[in-house]
Formats: C-alpha cells, structure tokens, sequence
C-alpha cells in the first residue's frame, strides 16, 4: 500500500525539488521510503511513498524499472493472486530472473509478457497505478475494478498531472483550485463527489475497471478504456438456481479464499470488528486460517442506539481473539475535526468518516494491515432499500401521487421529539434503531412515481442542491438508458449502481483515507472480483429471502457461531452527530455557517442554510446529515484558502 504523484509537461528540466515537495503531501501513504524518477527527454516526473507490506527489504522500492528497462512504474495496491502470476510467468519463460518478493516485480514482469492489458485482466487485487512505457512513449493509468484505490489525473496549464490524492497535485504552480460548480452541486446531492468527476476543474477520476492513456509526444490525455464491465457481468447472470445448502457452502469457501489471500503479508494483521454481519463473517474466517488469535478493533459510544461494541465483544469473546476496543466522547470528535480537510482532501461528507478514522489511529498502534466487512451489503443484498424499502415503497404507488404529497407531507413537517414519542409506542419498531430517520428518508421518496427516481431519492442527502446554489445537477453518470436495457430486476439495478457510485465514491473513499492517513493498509475480502462475479449468478430471491437480506451470509455465520450473536438489526457504523451539533459541536458549526463567512465564500443561499440551522436547533426537524455536508465543504474550503 502506498502513494504516488506525478506530472507530464514540455521537455524541459524538471525541478526536483518540485517533485519531492508534491511526494511529501502523500508522505502517510508510505512513510517507510520514498522515490521520484524523472525523464527530462519526455518531460516526466513520478514519485512514490512506499508503506512496505511485502517483501521489506529495498528489493521492493519505488519507482521501480522493468528487467528490461522498457517500463517504469509507481504502484499503489495489493495483487493478492502475484504468486500464482509469478508462477506462471517462470513457466512461460522457463526460467526464474526475480529479485525479490515483490508483487509490484511481478506486475512489470506481467506487463513485460503479456501486455498490459491481459495483464490487468489477470491481477486480483486493489491497486492503482502509472505505468512509463519509453518505447511508445505514453504513462498507461490503471485502477482496480472496484476503485478500493483512488487515482486523479487532468491537465492545467499545459500540464498533465496524476496522483494518488489531490494535495499532492495542488503545491504545483501551474495547478489551479477553480471549483467545479457542477461537481460541487452532486457533493451536496450525495455527501461526496462520485466518480469521475472532481471538486476541482479539469480535473477528474479515473473510474474503476479503466485504464487510460497519456501521449507524451503530443501531451494529450485519450479516452478511458473499460477492461472490467459490472455491467455487462450483472446484466449477464444466468439466474442458475442451486440449493441453498449449496450456496451457502460456495460463499463459504470463496470467503474463506479471499480472506486468505488477504491475509498474506510480512507484517502484523488484524480486523476492525463493528459487530456487524460483515466484519463478524471476516473475523470468522480468518480465525478458521489462523493458527493464533486474530487482533480485532473496534470503538463504542455511550449512546442508545448508536453502540455496537458490546455486540463486537462477545463476537470478540466467542472467537478468543486479542480484542481492543475504544469508547469515544464528544472531546475525541472535536480534536480530530481540524484534521478532516487535509486527510479528505476532497469535500466528503459521511460522518462515519470520523469513527473510521478513529478505529483506524487506534489500530495503527497494533498491526500494519487490518481486514474489513466493506462490501457486503452491495454483494449480498443488505440494504433496506433492496427489500423492505422497495417493497413499502411499491406499495405505496398505488395510492395517486397527490394523496401520497400529502402523506410525506404530514411526516416531514411533525415535531421531531413527538414523531419519535409517537414510534417509542408501537412495539414492532422500537426494535430498529434510529426509525424516525428512515421514516422521514421514506416520506421524501414515496413523492415520486418512476423507480429510478425513487433510487436517486433515496441515495440524495440533499434533494435539491439548487435551493443551495443555483443551477441544476450534472445529468447522472448511470444514464436511464442503463436501466431500460438492465434485464434483472429493480433491486438488482440498484445493486449494480450502488457498485459503480456509493461504493467507491463513499464507502472506499472513506476507509482509503482513514486508514492511509495513519499508514494503515484495509484490505476489503468481500470485493474480490471473483467472489462478486459468482454472485451476480445467484437469484435475487435467495439473497433476499423470508424479510432480510444477506440470506446467504447469515446461512454461512450460522455454521460459525451462535444465531443470539449475530441475528440483530443493521445498525451502521455511524455517531450520534445529530445530538452533537446542537451541543459540544455548536460552536464549531456555527462558526462555519456563520452569516459572515457564509456571504464570504459565495457559494451558498444563505437564508436556507439559516432555515436548516433554526430548524436543527429548535427540534422542530432533523437536519444533521444535510447541515454536515454544508459544513463539511466549509470546512475544507477554508482549509483550502488557507493552503
């Protein structure tokens, strides 16, 4: 795991200093060394932070050169399968000429025999890369299938510039921090900017399953080139129904296979446990592969309905694993807050980004790499939304939609403390945490008639970013013309797009920057691409069956551990951030979307932020997840100012 940054201009000398500078901004992602490399004949430069898991010795650094001196490249990742590469490859050549035990090695010996995009087909892993190709003269840029690893790139200036994370690209000066107004409108939308857009004009991410071109002779930038289609993989299930007991076995080995691939490493590895289905079924496995007790993390709140630690503990109990676990207060969020803009250095607003990033320092004190249960719910069903969610919604259409209007209506506008009296008193949902929110997430989306817009509801934090600012969204990447052809089901269809936007956009962009801000390595059993490629094959109704989801990992846990352990309403890994803005997080916020500063920067209307806050601060409505993407993006454009 590591970072690098790079940059292509007009052939001339290349400031070193420069180069070194932009490779410190990364330094976290790979503290243990640093390398830059450097073409004046090309007008190349590239630079890496190396956080070494594999093969520790300096066999492994970076930039690294091919045997035959043809390709030069900087690596971010894990190729989980580079063993098996490696071993196919002595085949091939009928002879063994590696230096070390790096996967990076066998990644340029991969490209070396087969090309690279063969190559890239064959790797099983997390990675992004800039690869110097000095016989064609042209940087190939690559992601993994998923986007567990981030990669920037654009041209300023006539200067094209690639990179693991935007800081790096910014002490540039031929970079500019112009706002994309349009991709700052989809952050207010989602809470983070997807995928390929960026908060910064001209500049863009590379989507995952991609690699793209850079022609150093002409100094352009080609088309993106697809080598992993989701959706053709999705829209290919064959619907082979096996039984259950089957499928329940098949998702056992190929879990237990991923999760040993994973645990491959030449320093200390543990798991973040939340308590939950996901990171339980990861801990279980490993702990199947282990001779020895498994480090496991975790943190809690002492607050009601926000604490999974305790559930963590007796899964922690159960296994006999070196368990750790942290309570967080108010105290710890507000000290770690200033931190947030440099680590994220693109708006983002998921607030479980600051328990991970917690979870993460404290890990950081016992292992080098840790294993997490993201992933799950996009592979095996879990959200609400692909069950209960579309079905309550389904059948709410039949009513007319004015009728329906009022409905949502009537929810959103009741008081906040009585709406959450009223629900206290029916038995069936005080079991369920935080169900006053999902009401009011389900008020807003039964307003509309049409699936696809349902979805788009449902995923929006912000419904409308034009009573924000002004202007409309940028028309959605996953076009209507995907869903007209999709040939599963609905749910599946929102399966598939949580996959291309909340997943990478969110979820990766979440853990990558908490764990690598403290030089962490999270690696992710549940996206292995083999293991998704078999379950798009499974039936929608043997993953979503009799109520719940994931029917066929609780089928799996069941042969692990006790049903009293696991079998409990999802709970997500969130704090209660609605009780702190209005408390010891009041003064930060209201510093933030102060009427000074908020006329100052430009952006926003300032008369419906002032309406959110009112309304937050008497109780009269739950405005925290919308208020924390607005001071979110305050935050880190201060922070920007300040730079």
């Amino acid at each position: 795991m590591c970072g690098f940054v790079g940059f292509c201009q007009e052939q001339e000398s290349i400031n070193e200093k420069l180069i070194t500078e932009m490779s410190d901004k990364i330094s976290e992602r790979g503290p243990d060394s640093s390398g830059i490399w450097i073409n004046n004949k090309l007008g190349v430069a590239m630079a890496h932070r190396r956080l070494a898991i594999l093969d520790l010795s300096q066999n492994g650094h970076q930039p690294m050169k091919s045997h035959t001196g043809r390709y030069v490249i900087t690596f971010n990742g894990e190729i989980y399968n580079h063993l098996e590469l490696r071993k196919l490859l002595i085949t091939e050549k009928g002879h063994d000429d590696f230096k070390s035990q790096s996967d990076t090695e066998t990644l340029l010996a991969g490209v070396e025999r087969w090309g690279v995009k063969d190559t890239l087909k064959k790797l099983n892993g997390m990675f992004a890369f800039a690869l110097l190709d000095n016989e064609k003269e042209e940087i190939i840029l690559a992601r993994d299938r998923i986007g567990e690893k981030p990669l920037y790139y654009g041209e300023i200036n006539n200067t094209i510039f690639f990179s693991s994370q935007l800081k790096a690209m910014r002490c540039h000066p031929s970079f500019e921090k112009e706002i994309n107004i349009n991709a700052l409108r989809l952050y207010l939308r989602y809470g983070y900017v997807p995928d390929p857009y960026c908060i910064y004009e001209k500049i863009f991410k590379l989507q995952p399953g991609h690699s793209i071109n850079i022609d150093l002779r002409k100094k352009i930038i080609k088309d993106p080139d697809c080598y992993w289609d989701l959706y053709e993989i999705a829209n290919k299930s064959n619907n082979e129904r096996h039984s259950d007991e089957n499928l329940v076995d098949s998702l056992e080995e190929s879990l237990k296979k991923s999760v040993r691939s994973r645990m491959l490493s030449d320093v200390p590895i543990g798991a973040f446990l939340s308590g939950g289905l996901d990171s339980t079924a990861v801990v279980a496995m490993m702990s199947k592969i282990s001779p020895n007790p498994i480090n496991t993390f975790t943190i809690g709140f002492d607050v009601k309905g926000y604490n999974e630690a305790e559930n963590a503990k007796l899964i922690a109990n159960y296994f006999r694993t070196n368990h750790t676990e942290l309570y967080v207060n108010p105290k710890d969020i507000l000290n770690i807050i200033p931190d947030i803009p440099n680590i994220w250095d693109e708006p983002f607003a998921d607030s479980s980004q600051l328990p991970s990033l917690i979870v993460s320092r404290l890990t950081k004190g016992h292992v080098k790499v840790v294993l997490t249960g993201d992933g799950g719910d996009e592979l095996l069903c879990g959200y609400n939304r692909y069950g209960q969610g579309y079905k309550l919604y389904s059948l709410l259409k039949i009513f007319p939609r004015n009728i329906r209007i009022k409905m949502s209506n009537l929810i959103q506008n009741f008081p906040k403390n009585k709406l959450e009296k009223l629900l206290e008193l029916i038995p069936y949902i005080s079991k369920y945490p935080n169900f006053a929110d999902k009401l009011l997430k389900l008020a807003e989306v039964i307003k509309y008639s049409e699936d696809d817009n349902f979805y788009k509801s449902l995923v929006s934090i912000i419904q409308n970013p034009a009573e924000i600012i002004d202007g409309e969204d940028i028309k959605d990447e996953l076009s209507r013309k995907d869903l007209e052809s999709f040939n599963g089901s609905f749910q599946e269809y929102m399966m598939y797009k949580d996959y291309r936007t909340y997943l990478p956009g969110d979820i990766l962009t979440k853990v990558d920057r908490a764990t690598m801000s403290v030089s962490l390595e999270a690696r992710t059993p549940f996206l292995d691409h083999d293991l998704i490629e078999w379950a798009w094959k499974i039936p929608f109704n043997q993953k979503y069956k009799n109520g719940k989801g994931k029917w066929l990992l609780r089928g799996v846990l069941e042969k692990n551990l006790p049903v009293e352990l696991y079998d409990r309403p999802k709970m997500g890994f969130s704090i209660p951030i609605e009780n702190w803005l209005t408390g010891p997080l009041f003064e930060w916020a209201s510093d933030l979307i102060s009427e000074e500063r908020v006329k100052k920067d430009g952006f926003f209307n300032l008369n419906y932020i002032n309406k959110l806050w009112l309304e937050q601060k008497t109780n009269k409505r739950r405005w925290h997840n919308q208020l924390w993407i607005i001071l979110m993006f305050q935050s880190w454009y201060k922070a920007q100012l300040n730079d």
